[in-house]
């Protein structure tokens, strides 16, 4: 997880390999349920989606009780446009209800996973719940069972939420908060992906006195993206900079 964090995506693949060919320490189960977490993080990371959903769908299927896996294989469907089963899996989540969520084993972490497939859904009622049960929690970070992975300052799942329920100023002061966390814990992977979300909400709000600030952030999201490895960020970077006309020379800048 160290190496995934500060962004050698390479490192963070060979331990992960390294660790499960050496598993025999602890159950086969134990082993490659924390493998696949690892390798979820890590080929989300480089914009694998096609490649890593029947990975997912069947450590889905395999662990119904590890919400979480629910929660990351909706958002995969939802980015391959399989948008109603996208809902249907939030919608499963939801009936359980999130404080049963959040309060199983590495709770945090299913419900960071949930926020980002209601996040995609736009569904408010869902975003409202959710954001109440881990508003509690906004200075904590979603990891995984044994620190195996980690979905990072959970001041961005909040942020996300709060644009979702069209809260654009609180969602700014989640964002702010959840870069400052990715700025003390040096990890380029969480600085470069906040940086685009803050920037998206700059660019979605029409504000032309925030737009230089934007194409900063949007910047920065680039270039670590690009420094790093980072497929995911820097493919939805440059298309939100195409949608909004910031320039592939600005996009590339060192001021952005």
């Amino acid at each position: 997880m160290r190496d995934f964090v500060r962004g050698d995506i390479a490192a963070a693949e060979r331990g992960s390999e390294e660790a499960w060919q050496n598993s025999g320490a602890v159950s086969t189960e134990f082993a490659r349920h924390t493998y696949r977490v690892q390798r979820h993080a890590i080929m989300r990371m480089r914009g694998q989606t096609r490649e890593l959903e029947p990975i997912v769908r069947e450590m889905m299927l395999t662990f119904p009780a590890v919400f979480g896996w629910t929660a990351a294989w909706g958002s995969i469907a939802w980015d391959l446009g399989q948008r109603d089963s996208a809902r249907a899996s939030l919608a499963r989540m939801m009936s359980l209800g999130t404080r049963q969520i959040r309060g199983k084993p590495s709770g945090l972490a299913h419900c960071a996973a949930l926020s980002e497939l209601c996040s995609k859904v736009g569904d408010q009622a869902a975003a409202k719940e959710i954001y109440d049960v881990i508003i509690p929690f906004a200075d904590y970070h979603g990891f995984t069972t044994v620190g195996g992975a980690t979905f990072g300052p959970l001041q961005r799942q909040l942020g996300s939420l709060a644009e979702c329920l069209g809260q654009a100023q609180l969602a700014e002061t989640h964002y702010r908060a959840a870069l400052d966390a990715s700025t003390r814990m040096r990890s380029p992977v969480f600085v470069s992906g906040t940086s685009y979300a803050y920037a998206r909400l700059l660019l979605l709000s029409g504000d032309p006195k925030q737009r230089g600030h934007a194409a900063e952030l949007l910047s920065s999201a680039f270039q670590l993206a690009e420094r790093y490895q980072l497929g995911s960020i820097g493919t939805i970077a440059r298309r939100l900079a195409t949608r909004h006309g910031v320039s592939a020379e600005r996009l590339a800048s060192a001021r952005g």
